[in-house]
C-alpha cells in the first residue's frame, strides 16, 4: 500500500495493527499507528479496536498509550467504549487497581459508565486473587 501511495483508512487500521501484533511486530504496529495519527484523529471505536488488538496479546502498555494519546481537539472527551477497553486491558494484565482507578475517574472526565463497564469490572474482580 505504501509503495502504491495508498493511505490506510481508519476502518482498516485496527486489522492491520492486529496482524502486526499477532506476528510479534510491535514496532511495525506502532509505526503504522503513528503514521495514521499524524494524518488525522481516529474515532473512539477505531481507537478501542486498536487497544483491543494490543490487549489480546497482553500488551497493556501499548493499549494504554493509545488511550492516553494526544487528542487533536482541545477538550475532546474519550468515549465510554475506550474506557471499557482500557478496563479490559488492565483486567487481562491483572492490574486491578488501575482498572478500578480508571472506573472511578470516568465521571470526572465526562464519560459515564454503562452496563458493559460494570459487567467488565464484576467479571474481572470476581476472578481476581
Amino acid at each position: 500500500m505504501e509503495k502504491s501511495s495508498v493511505s490506510v483508512d481508519g476502518h482498516s487500521l485496527p486489522g492491520i495493527i492486529e496482524m502486526y501484533v499477532n506476528e510479534g511486530a510491535l514496532d511495525k504496529a506502532n509505526d503504522m499507528l503513528q503514521k495514521f495519527l499524524m494524518n488525522g484523529v481516529p474515532s473512539s471505536s477505531i481507537c478501542a479496536a486498536i487497544m483491543d488488538a494490543f490487549a489480546e496479546k497482553g500488551h497493556w502498555l501499548e493499549a494504554e498509550n493509545v488511550f492516553y494519546r494526544e487528542r487533536g481537539v482541545s477538550g475532546q472527551r474519550r468515549d465510554v467504549i475506550e474506557y471499557n477497553i482500557l478496563i479490559k486491558v488492565y483486567g487481562k494484565g491483572k492490574l486491578y487497581s488501575k482498572a478500578v482507578s480508571v472506573f472511578r475517574g470516568m465521571k470526572n472526565h465526562g464519560s459515564w459508565p454503562d452496563g458493559c463497564t460494570y459487567n467488565s469490572l464484576i467479571q474481572m474482580l470476581s476472578g481476581a486473587d
